[in-house]
This record gives C-alpha cells, sequence and structure tokens, in this order.
C-alpha cells in the first residue's frame, strides 16, 4: 500500500513537472511565431499554426475590441489545461502587446 502511495505521488509530481515545462515550451513556441509591429491577421494564422483559436470580443457599440483572445485545450494525462494568448491590437490593426498567462488547469 505504501509502495502504490509512493508511485502516484512520483507520478503526480512528474506530470506537474512536466505541465510547466510544456508551458515554457508554449511561451517559446509564441514568441517565436508573433512579435510586435505584426499585422493582427498574419499573428492569427501564425497561432493557429499552435492550434489556438481566437476570438475577437465586441464592445457595446459592436466594433471590434482591441484584445484578441486565442485559446487551446490541453489534455496530458493528469490534467486538463486551457491555455491562452491574449493580443492588444493598436487602431493601425498591428500586434501591440502579448500576454500569456499561466493555463487554467483543472486536475483530474
Amino acid at each position: 500500500m505504501k509502495r502504490a502511495f509512493e508511485l502516484f505521488a512520483l507520478l503526480l509530481l512528474t506530470t506537474g513537472l512536466a505541465g510547466c515545462l510544456n508551458q515554457a515550451g508554449f511561451e517559446k513556441s509564441v514568441a517565436s511565431r508573433v512579435h510586435l509591429g505584426m499585422m493582427k491577421d498574419d499573428a492569427v494564422s501564425k497561432l493557429s499554426e499552435l492550434k489556438l483559436s481566437c476570438l475577437s470580443p465586441r464592445t457595446a457599440t459592436g466594433s471590434d475590441a482591441s484584445r484578441l483572445d486565442c485559446s487551446r485545450q490541453r489534455p496530458p494525462i493528469l490534467e486538463n489545461c486551457l491555455q491562452r494568448v491574449y493580443i492588444d491590437v493598436s487602431a493601425e490593426g498591428t500586434v501591440s502587446n502579448i500576454t500569456i498567462p499561466e493555463p487554467a488547469c483543472a486536475w483530474l
């Protein structure tokens, strides 16, 4: 019984570490594809290569908001994570800021 608990604890530790390493790789992949000054449509195209879907929420007036919300589900063995990238777009239609928050994970 003790051995089973130790193996389970080791599994949790290694999958948690893998999740952290995966996030670092995700951030590097985004940074290698999207950069400041890039046109919005080009950024969306590059993020779709990473299987990210981008939504442009509407403002109260019905025009496009200046922030894109791009996300994808990442389902490793013991966790289900939603990875996000926020892209701020200038009035000229270029990328002005890139934010990559920590993934929102639900442990199974």
